[in-house]
């Protein structure tokens, strides 16, 4: 996606670093981002680099683990507190060359450090994540509408083709694209739904039931299906199919099931399928090319016909029995802190299934 102008990078591996370094370097191509690999920085020697970057502000000498801070390194929260510019600041204009208004991260942080977690949010944006305090995230709607305008710009940019890895080995930047791809959309459809389900935890619950809410709860169903949506394309096209995508995908049917307002509204749901099918379907507009053999990504609506029809409900509850299923079959899913719960809902819905069928066929 484009970064805004003077924007600061934190990439984190070679692929990355290189790529975008030739492009500024060699092609003179957004000369105005700063780059830095954080990797580099844990280096005893990257304090000789760091006169190299004038516009960052160095809380240290290096880049250091939370855990063993000691008095020359720093933690990438320190980092993010000398160089992350307030909302505040920016409007008030730049008090020192210091500083940035749009930090993004590429990749991956370096140490699994929990501190930063308190002050930030990494939010999906494109192929990277972009940086907020937590006071200054933008809400969900604008978010959303933001998003989309991001991944419309990679797709063009990806002109329709991913490589695939029967062609480029996992040494290559080409078989990196293709796992950043499923990666950030699989991110994507995570964070809508995260969002979206604390919009509704935090909501009283007159909110959720009683009149002049349906529009938000309209809103509210919009994101969730949106969210399945960019899950759905991971679970058919993923080839490395994330155990915690699949736990996702169920988790986003879960709560399309649930979600309704009063018995009266839940009646009137004829509107609903037609704005589920006014949810722009980015991923299947696009529809790259997939494999060697020339198979082509399909659109949304000719994978899952009764996704956005008048069972839409039903088509939900299926693909959670699906996916649930598939992820308690999964050998790493019972390392997920989640496990007991879904095993457990997964078998009182199961169970009551099987049982309703039974009494229908006697």
């Amino acid at each position: 996606a484009p970064l805004p102008r003077d924007a600061l990078l934190l990439v984190n591996y070679d692929q990355q670093w290189t790529s975008v370094r030739y492009q500024q370097v060699c092609a003179g191509f957004r000369t105005d981002v700063t780059v830095l690999q954080l990797s580099m920085m844990t280096y005893a020697w990257w304090a000789t680099k760091r006169r190299l970057y004038p516009r960052v502000a160095w809380p240290g000498a290096r880049y250091g683990r939370e855990a063993a801070a000691d008095a020359t390194s720093f933690t990438i929260e320190a980092f993010l507190d000398a160089n992350y510019k307030p909302a505040t600041r920016r409007r008030r204009g730049p008090s020192s060359s210091l500083g940035f208004s749009s930090v993004f991260l590429g990749g991956k942080l370096s140490y699994a450090d929990e501190g930063y977690r308190k002050k930030y949010d990494f939010v999906p944006f494109g192929l990277v994540a972009q940086v907020y305090r937590r006071a200054e995230t933008p809400p969900l709607e604008a978010y959303v509408a933001a998003s989309r305008r991001a991944w419309n710009a990679t797709l063009r940019e990806l002109r329709g083709a991913i490589p695939h890895e029967t062609t480029y080995s996992r040494e290559t930047w080409e078989w990196t694209i293709a796992r950043e791809v499923f990666d950030h959309v699989a991110d994507r459809g995570a964070y809508v739904l995260e969002r979206a389900i604390e919009h509704v935890d935090a909501s009283p619950p007159a909110a959720n039931h009683q009149g002049g809410s349906r529009q938000a709860r309209q809103r509210h169903l919009a994101h969730l299906f949106e969210a399945a949506m960019w899950l759905e394309y991971c679970v058919a096209y993923d080839p490395h199919l994330p155990t915690h995508t699949v736990k996702n995908a169920g988790l986003a049917d879960v709560h399309l099931v649930r979600s309704k307002g009063s018995r009266e509204e839940d009646a009137a749901t004829d509107d609903v399928p037609a704005m589920l099918r006014a949810i722009p379907d980015l991923l299947g507009d696009w529809a790259p090319v997939l494999d060697p053999g020339e198979t082509p990504m399909r659109a949304f609506a000719d994978l899952f016909p009764t996704a956005t029809g008048a069972d839409w409900k039903t088509w939900a509850s299926e693909r959670f029995v699906q996916h649930w299923g598939e992820f308690l079959r999964r050998d790493d899913a019972p390392n997920d802190s989640q496990y007991d719960t879904i095993r457990e809902i997964y078998a009182t819905v199961t169970s009551a299934a099987a049982t309703t069928h039974a009494k229908q066929t006697t």
